[in-house]
C-alpha cells in the first residue's frame, strides 16, 4: 500500500495518513490541506500544482486517443500541457509534445458566459482533427466561479457529433473537494467505455496501471511481455476508449505506484490486482512472484527462470555499492513508502522523512518538532529540520531545488528521476540505480 493514504470522506476532504517507517513508531495523521498556509508566505511558490494541472498531467493528458480542451484562460492550457514531463503520443512513440487546445477565456466571457464559445471550440476541434476518438473538456477557476454548465455542452456535443465528450470539473481552487469529482469522472469513463460482451478473462492477460508517461512503463511492458504476459491495456498512459474496452479481458491488474486505482479496478472488474515495484532486486523479485500467482504454469516457469538467472547478479551489484553508501541518509520532505525505505536500506543507507522521522547515525529514531507538509513550513523551520537531520540526499522540495543546492545540499534532481524512469528498472537496472545514488551522495 502507498505510504500516503488519501482518505476522502463524504465532503471530499483529504485526511492524510502516513504509516511509520520504524517498527515501533506511531503513524502520522495530518489535517486536510489548506492553501491558507501558502497565503501566509508571500513570494514563495507552493510545492505542487493545482487540481486542474494534476488532472491533465497525471490522468488525462497521457491518453493519446483523445483531444484535451481547456475551457479557460490560455495560460492554464499552456501550463498544464507544457508542464508534462512527457506525453504518451501514439504507442510506441516515447514522447509527444501534445496540443494546447483552449477557449482563450477573456473578460467578456466572464461577463456574458462562455458556453457558446465552448460549443464552437468543440466543433472546431472536431473539424480540425476528424480522426480523434473524442475529447475531454477541463473547467478552470473562472469557469467554475461563473457557473458555465460544461456538462450540458458536452452532452449536446456528444449527441450531435457521435463522439465521446467528457466534461471534467477541475478548478484549481477546489483542490481537495474536487478530488471526489475527479475520481467519479474517471470511474464514469470506465463504465461508459466498457465492453460488456467481454466477461471471461484470458490466460496471462493483465492491465498495466502506471502514471509514468515514458521510459519506465515501456521498459516494464516489454520486459513482462517477454516473460509471457499479455498486456491487453494500459492506463492512464497510452490509454483511451479502445484500451479501456479491453479491461475486461485481464486476469489481473499490475499497479506501479497507483495502488488506490488498483483497488478500484479490482472492485469494478472483479479481478485481483498486484502492487508492483521494479526498483532494486528485492522488490523486483517480490513483484514477479506476486504476479506469477495469477499466471499460467508456463508463464510461472518463465518468471521463476528469470529470477534464478538475474537476481544473483543484481544482488552482487548491491553488495558492491553497499560499502560505499553505508550510513548515508536519504531525507525526503514528502512521505515515503515502506518499500522506498527498504530499497535504500538494501544499499546500507538510512532513509526517513520530515513527516515520518528518520534514523540517526546510532540507529535512534528522530522526529521533527512538528509533522507538517513542506509547503506549510517556513524557511526557518525547514532549515531547523535539515540542521537536525544532517542529510546526505534531500528530496521532496519542489520548486526550492536550486535554493537547496545553493545551501550545499545534494538534491534528488530531475536527472536522477529520469535515470530511474529510463534505466533503473528491473534486475538489469540495478547498476544504474546504484550509480544514481552514489552520484547524489557524492561518494567515489
Amino acid at each position: 500500500m502507498s505510504a500516503c493514504i488519501q482518505r476522502i470522506d463524504n465532503k471530499h476532504r483529504q485526511v492524510a495518513e502516513y504509516p511509520a517507517l520504524c517498527a515501533d513508531g506511531p503513524a502520522v495523521r495530518i489535517a486536510p490541506w489548506s492553501y491558507a498556509w501558502n497565503r501566509g508566505q508571500a513570494g514563495r511558490l507552493p510545492n505542487g500544482g493545482c487540481l486542474y494541472g494534476g488532472q491533465t498531467t497525471t490522468y488525462w493528458a497521457p491518453m493519446h486517443a483523445l483531444l484535451h480542451l481547456t475551457h479557460g484562460p490560455a495560460g492554464c492550457s499552456v501550463y498544464a500541457h507544457a508542464n508534462r514531463a512527457g506525453a504518451a503520443g501514439a504507442y510506441p512513440v516515447r514522447g509527444w509534445p501534445g496540443l494546447n487546445l483552449g477557449t482563450d477565456f477573456q473578460e467578456r466571457d466572464i461577463v456574458f458566459g462562455g458556453e457558446t464559445k465552448l460549443a464552437r471550440a468543440m466543433a472546431e476541434a472536431d473539424a480540425l482533427f476528424p480522426a480523434q476518438s473524442g475529447l475531454t473538456v477541463f473547467s478552470t477557476c473562472p469557469v467554475a466561479l461563473i457557473g458555465d454548465d460544461i456538462d450540458a455542452v458536452a452532452r449536446r456535443h456528444a449527441r450531435t457529433g457521435g463522439r465521446i465528450a467528457q466534461a471534467l470539473h477541475c478548478a484549481g481552487f477546489r483542490r481537495t473537494d474536487g478530488l471526489g469529482a475527479m475520481q467519479s469522472a474517471i470511474l464514469e469513463t470506465w463504465r461508459n467505455w466498457r465492453d460488456r460482451s467481454v466477461s471471461t478473462p484470458e490466460d496471462d492477460a493483465v492491465v498495466l496501471l502506471c502514471r509514468e508517461s515514458h521510459g519506465a512503463w515501456q521498459a516494464v511492458a516489454q520486459w513482462l511481455a517477454g516473460l509471457g504476459l499479455a498486456i491487453v491495456a494500459h492506463w492512464p498512459v497510452a490509454s483511451g476508449p479502445e484500451q479501456v474496452r479491453r479491461f475486461g479481458r485481464a486476469r489481473c491488474a499490475i499497479s506501479i505506484d497507483m495502488d488506490e486505482w488498483g483497488e478500484r479496478f479490482a472492485r469494478e472488474y472483479g479481478v485481483p490486482w498486484v502492487a508492483a515495484d521494479f526498483l532494486g532486486p528485492d522488490a523486483t523479485t517480490r513483484s514477479l512472484r506476486a504476479i506469477a500467482q495469477h499466471c499460467s504454469a508456463s508463464t510461472r516457469a518463465r518468471i521463476a527462470a528469470e529470477i534464478a538467472r538475474e537476481a544473483p547478479a543484481a544482488q552482487a551489484v548491491v553488495d558492491i555499492y553497499r560499502a560505499r553508501l553505508s550510513g548515508r541518509l536519504y531525507f525526503s520532505f514528502a512521505p515515503l513508502m515502506r518499500e522506498q525505505a527498504d530499497l535504500y536500506a538494501a544499499f546500507g543507507m538510512r532513509a526517513g522523512s520530515s513527516l515520518q522521522g528518520w534514523p540517526d547515525t546510532k540507529g535512534r529514531w528522530c522526529y521533527a518538532p512538528q509533522a507538517r507538509r513542506y509547503p506549510e513550513m517556513t524557511p526557518a523551520e525547514i532549515a531547523a529540520v535539515l540542521a537536525l537531520a544532517q542529510p546526505d540526499i534531500v528530496d521532496g522540495v519542489g520548486q526550492d531545488l536550486w535554493a537547496m543546492r545553493k545551501r550545499g545540499y545534494a538534491v534528488f534532481d530531475d536527472a536522477a528521476r529520469a535515470a530511474l524512469s529510463h534505466a533503473a528498472v528491473g534486475y538489469r537496472g540495478t547498476t544504474a540505480l546504484a550509480q544514481v545514488l552514489t552520484r547524489l551522495a557524492r561518494v567515489s
